[in-house]
């Protein structure tokens, strides 16, 4: 479980289970009380509580994916 980081909208975040469309990389654009998510591949958003989020989150990047 990830803790005490400051995560921002904008921030690139490895997934531990992947997408139906086969994709694991999100982009965080909503961050508060939950999280909204967009797929790097299809471009779908979900959104998710923000423990569930926390919980499932395998790798913080900083930066968008290139």
């Amino acid at each position: 479980m990830i803790e005490n980081i400051d995560l921002k909208i904008g921030m690139h975040v490895v997934m531990r289970k992947k997408h139906a469309c086969g994709e694991n990389d999100w982009l965080i654009i909503r961050y508060g009380a939950d999280v909204k998510l967009e797929c790097y591949k299809c471009k779908r958003q979900i959104m998710m509580e923000r423990p569930k989020f926390l919980r499932n989150v395998k790798k913080i990047l900083d930066n968008e994916k290139g």
